[in-house]
């Protein structure tokens, strides 16, 4: 009988995390209808994404009893609450400033996650930028319905 031994604890605690994420969102997104290939349901994607991330999941934790890994460190805590913040940010400024506002504040609120980060004009311009092209290609191309202005800056 052979003794397995965790030699990448990361991988393993990474892996574990991938499929229980994945199980609950799979868990959601069944009921929704599913669909077919050609005509996708609203719980054809959600579907996929979740059992690919249990299928990464699972191979992230037989790689943690395989290769060699880094031991699990402090959690870097400031990181965890900007980009949970973010997310927060988003859904709750994307309707009463609309996409292209909340776009530029959650970025930033995300930028602040690293300690490098520094506010200036230059990075601004950029996450304007990224907030038109998503206006762009989210709104405009696709047709996801979210407004680009919201109710607050509309008369």
């Amino acid at each position: 009988m052979s003794n397995f031994s965790i030699s990448a604890p990361r991988h393993l605690v990474a892996g574990l995390l991938y499929i229980a994420v994945g199980a609950i969102a799979l868990m959601i997104a069944r009921t929704y209808p599913l669909g077919t290939s050609s005509a996708m349901g609203a719980g054809y994607f959600p579907v996929l994404i979740s059992v690919l991330l249990i299928g990464v999941g699972i191979i992230a934790v037989i790689a943690s009893f395989l290769t060699q890994g880094q031991a699990i460190e402090a959690i870097a805590w400031r990181p965890v609450i900007m980009i949970t913040l973010s997310v927060i940010a988003f859904g709750l400024l994307v309707e009463p400033i609309g996409l292209a506002l909340a776009l530029v504040v959650v970025l930033h609120i995300a930028a602040l996650a690293s300690p490098e980060f520094r506010f200036s004009w230059r990075a601004t311009a950029g996450t304007v930028a990224l907030s038109a092209i998503c206006c762009l290609v989210f709104v405009t191309l696709l047709g996801v319905p979210m407004p680009i202005a919201g109710e607050w800056l509309l008369p």
